[in-house]
């Protein structure tokens, strides 16, 4: 007898639990932990997140959940929606290739609020984070590249699914309530591009409703709400309307002989993802053959399609703070001038980036970059997200780089260090430095925490 697929991967992941975990796994959930809560504190100071934090703060609510960056608590569904919004701000959120996803934005606000609220330790929201992204990565394989095509944006859409997962963990459901955390996030799943040509907020809010929507499945699904029982095969359900090439195989592919949560990828540059393979290549250029702006004639940036759609903008001035992250003119021209280091400055100081924006050299080097589409690199995405950069001398001399897997892939892993760097030059400002250091020391030894308001209470200056 065939297993319907919303039944199988509801059953097998009601019965996860964290003895199941290795401790490779164990070690991957702390990392996105700690990265989402280092992007999403630096977002605090963005307009943005003072909107949502102000909203939020108007309508009230029970005091239970903490908003991150905030001296604030609100109902475990508000935090939430603030939380996830703020891990997609500032470009700084971990990416899943394949499902052109960013996890994290949603699984991990929703699964901390609920397990805040509940006083849950550690190894359950290890246990409920691991699920999650599982979740988003089978479900949004299954419907991938058409529901990306089609102009959904997954974040939004089939984060939905991981961050009702990870609630769910969290409250302990059966297979049976979780069946209907599903049919009841697949009823709420929101998010299309319509953002990208005027660069909008509206981009940050997916993960963010994803994140509330997902919390409020569990949360009805645990009182008794009912729903379809077969969201994802259903004639009328998530997969067939919202994929033209769906394939619910997917969804159930070697369940529970690897975890997914492995094949995430982490960000060492403040840009949209799709920019940081040519970042690495012109990086790589510069340092074997000594280059720099002043002899450099012309530069090619050679994207596959969909990056080229997102990321190729000669012109991202007037766009708020999303014009530059989404310009891979900028970000190269950037990495050019002030290579690694003005990398790492634009994590921390966000007038840098308006700054570069408008210095002279930087606008005249991006007058040289052009971006063209190469067929040849749709044919591997999304399973590659390959970049080709050349360039021209001003003596005519031309080099060439080529990046498949941009640092911080899972086949170009950024260390352990570096990410504990990129937490602290994040969240220092907001937190200062003790708190810095004692979350990082929390969230190495989450398994042993026993209530996880020890961690949550120092996400607040």
């Amino acid at each position: 007898m065939v297993r319907l697929p919303t039944k199988a991967l509801a059953e097998y992941l009601a019965g996860l639990e964290f003895s199941d975990l290795p401790q490779d796994v164990v070690d991957m959930a702390k990392k996105v932990i700690l990265d989402f809560f280092g992007y999403s504190i630096i977002a605090v100071k963005e307009r943005p997140a003072q909107i949502l934090f102000e909203t939020v703060k108007e309508l009230g609510g029970r005091e239970e959940s903490t908003i991150i960056g905030f001296e604030y608590k609100s109902s475990c569904p508000n935090a939430a929606l603030v939380n996830g919004a703020l891990g997609h701000m500032c470009e700084l959120d971990d990416t899943h290739r394949t499902t052109m996803t960013h996890i994290g934005d949603s699984v991990i606000p929703a699964a901390l609020a609920i397990a805040e609220r509940e006083k849950s330790d550690g190894k359950k929201l290890i246990t409920a984070v691991v699920a999650g992204y599982e979740t988003v990565i089978r479900v949004g394989e299954s419907v991938m590249p058409s529901h990306y095509s089609k102009g959904f944006h997954p974040t939004g859409t089939v984060n939905t699914f991981g961050a009702a997962v990870a609630s769910a963990k969290v409250l302990s459901l059966d297979s049976n309530k979780m069946l209907h955390a599903l049919g009841i996030a697949g009823s709420q799943v929101a998010g299309n591009f319509a953002h990208i040509r005027e660069r909008a907020m509206t981009k940050d809010l997916h993960p963010g409703k994803a994140a509330m929507n997902g919390l409020y499945a569990a949360l009805m699904a645990e009182k008794g709400f009912t729903s379809a029982s077969d969201i994802f095969e259903n004639e009328k359900g998530f997969c067939r309307l919202y994929s033209d090439e769906y394939n619910l195989e997917k969804i159930t592919e070697e369940l529970g002989k690897r975890f997914r949560i492995l094949e995430v990828a982490f960000k060492p540059y403040s840009a949209c993802r799709y920019c940081h393979a040519a970042i690495d290549g012109i990086l790589e250029l510069i340092s074997k053959y000594s280059l720099s702006e002043s002899n450099l004639r012309r530069i090619v940036i050679k994207m596959y399609s969909i990056a080229a759609w997102l990321v190729d903008d000669p012109s991202p001035w007037g766009k708020g703070f999303y014009g530059p992250r989404y310009s891979v003119q900028f970000n190269v021209a950037l990495a050019i001038t002030e290579g690694k280091a003005g990398l790492k400055k634009a994590l921390e100081n966000e007038k840098f980036l308006e700054e570069k924006l408008n210095d002279p050299q930087v606008r005249s080097l991006m007058k040289r970059i052009t971006v063209v589409i190469h067929r040849s690199l749709d044919k591997e995405f999304p399973r590659k997200w390959s970049t080709i950069v050349e360039v021209r001398t001003a003596n005519g001399e031309k080099y060439c780089s080529r990046v498949d897997f941009p640092k911080g892939e899972p086949e170009n892993p950024m260390t352990q260090e570096e990410l504990w760097e990129k937490f602290k030059i994040l969240a220092t400002e907001v937190l200062g430095k003790w708190k810095v250091d004692k979350i990082i020391e929390e969230v190495c030894n989450l398994e042993r925490i026993g209530n996880i308001t020890e961690l949550t209470e120092l996400l607040s200056p």
